[in-house]
């Protein structure tokens, strides 16, 4: 990709993170995965500009990514226009040579001024809203169609003319080239509201991962656009498994299901000797696919002792290993669907009787407290014990029987949501459902016939965690994981394991719905 068109209304003030003019790419990574060059043109004059340092930064480096610019324009009646325009220009090249579309001729910004660009932004935007048309409160519909807005934003397409620049190689592929996938946050919500509202975009999001794993060798985790080695887990197996189970076309099948294979069975060459609490710090052609799979597939849970997040890394690795058995089934691999349904039950293997909750162990079997280790780390990815133990979304028959059978369940779900789900959470939220780790856990009732305790839980989600004013949602956005939330939520039904292709009935907020 050559040319990115941006359009910024501005007051006073435009910030940029990235410098006038150089190499631009992410702190940390390798240069492998993210790199460009941006070249900006100011397509007006402008009062002001200056440079933004980083500390520590010497002037003498102004390619180094942490600056940046910001420009002054001119505002009120003696301005020419209320916006101000740029041009971006990102080159990249592959085998020597410059892949070069150009969209962001001076004619484009010209029909923008005449509004033909708005009006066909406009008649986009309302096609899409129009596939979910709700008759519901107005304070409602304000949550609902924002954050159908934010759902639909994520993943973003970064091809031009049927070719896509991919990062992962450094290379220019023909086909679709979606990117910015928060796979961890999106599989449990965001992707599950896409196969509905957006399958055709759906299935060429699938293309895309599995053209990763092509290009790149593996499926990645939070391609942004390269590998970047951010949270954990395996959620693009559960995101292909869904996709398959539900009949969204537009992306090779049996391709999908040997990267799953690949990425389930075969650990990174260093896996044994590093801990991989460095989220973002990979080495070139070495992305965090599933950190501590060594063990994993040793003792059947990932060590505490050698990978960080241990506890978290074995509960995520249990559902794509369950999301996998069910897209060999579907697929007719037989052998594979029972190998893997076997290995969805490693979840166990970190259950603590006497604590009543998962723990972490060491490679030895010896259980730790959920502590900060020497070096650094916790056994949790964005959750602590009392929040994990909910954590198994796919097999909650199993997890009833561990916590002693369905009363002694309801009584330690009543205890959650009384004591700890409207607490400040690990990381500063102000409910435990401002983080998507336990987006489903008030839908858990519903399998031990407690469905009036259910809806009551999302109810008081929906009204206490969301709201149409200027405090918004707890939490992050995370590219429309909250968002997508809400939206299934508010019309009743959510996915408890996307891969079934069942949802679970919950306490809608809109009178009707039509999507």
């Amino acid at each position: 990709m050559r040319c990115v068109e941006s359009v910024f209304s501005l007051v006073a003030v435009l910030a940029l993170a990235l410098p006038l003019h150089g190499e631009v790419r992410r702190i940390f990574r390798p240069p492998r995965f993210e790199r460009g060059m941006l070249n900006q043109e100011i397509v007006q004059p402008f009062d002001e500009a200056a440079w933004i340092w980083h500390p520590g930064v010497p002037e003498s480096q102004p390619a180094c990514a942490d600056i940046g610019a910001f420009f002054k324009f001119k505002t009120g009646a003696d301005a020419k226009t209320d916006a101000a325009f740029l041009r971006f220009r990102k080159e990249f090249e592959s085998d020597g040579s410059a892949f070069v579309i150009d969209i962001t001729a001076d004619e484009r910004f010209v029909l923008f001024l005449d509004g033909e660009i708005v009006a066909e932004t406009k008649a986009q935007w309302e096609e899409m809203f129009s596939r979910v048309v709700i008759d519901a409160p107005d304070d409602v519909k304000t949550i609902f169609y924002t954050g159908l807005y934010h759902a639909l934003l994520y993943p973003r397409d970064l091809s031009e003319e049927g070719r896509c620049y991919s990062a992962v190689d450094d290379k220019v592929h023909e086909g679709p080239g979606y990117s910015c996938f928060s796979l961890w946050d999106t599989y449990r919500s965001e992707h599950p509201l896409l196969t509905l509202i957006a399958p055709e975009h759906a299935g060429a999001m699938c293309r895309s991962l599995v053209d990763m794993y092509r290009w790149g060798g593996w499926l990645p985790i939070w391609p942004n656009p390269g590998y970047t080695g951010v949270m954990i887990g395996d959620p693009a197996a559960i995101v292909l498994a869904e996709a398959y189970v539900k009949g969204v076309k537009g992306f090779d099948a049996e391709a999908a299901f040997a990267a799953c294979l690949k990425n389930a069975d075969v650990p990174q060459p260093d896996d044994a000797t590093r801990d991989w609490h460095d989220s973002g710090a990979d080495t070139p052609g070495c992305p965090e696919t599933r950190g501590g799979l060594t063990w994993y597939l040793r003792n059947g849970y990932v060590a505490h002792d050698k990978t960080s997040e241990s506890v978290s890394r074995t509960l995520d690795y249990s559902l794509a290993d369950a999301s996998i058995a069910k897209f060999a089934a579907a697929l007719g691999k037989a052998d594979e669907a029972r190998r893997f349904a076997a290995r969805a039950k490693n979840y166990t293997n970190l259950w603590c009787a006497a604590k009543a909750c998962f723990l972490p162990r060491k490679l030895d079997g010896a259980w730790c407290e959920p502590v900060r280790h020497a070096w650094g780390t916790y056994g949790y990815t964005e959750t602590n014990e009392r929040s994990a133990r909910w954590c198994v979304p796919h097999d909650v028959d199993g997890l009833v029987r561990l916590m002693g059978g369905a009363d002694a369940f309801e009584r330690e779900l009543d205890r959650f949501f009384e004591e700890d789900f409207y607490k400040t959470d690990t990381v500063g939220n102000s409910s435990v459902h401002g983080n998507e780790t336990c987006h489903h856990v008030a839908y858990l009732y519903n399998r031990i016939g407690r469905y009036d305790k259910t809806c009551r839980r999302v109810h008081d989600i929906l009204t206490r965690c969301y709201s149409d004013t200027r405090r918004g949602f707890d939490g992050n956005e995370d590219c429309g994981a909250m968002s997508a939330w809400y939206i299934l939520s508010a019309l009743g039904f959510y996915p408890l394991d996307p891969t079934t292709g069942e949802y679970v009935i919950g306490s809608p907020l809109v009178r009707s719905a039509t999507v």
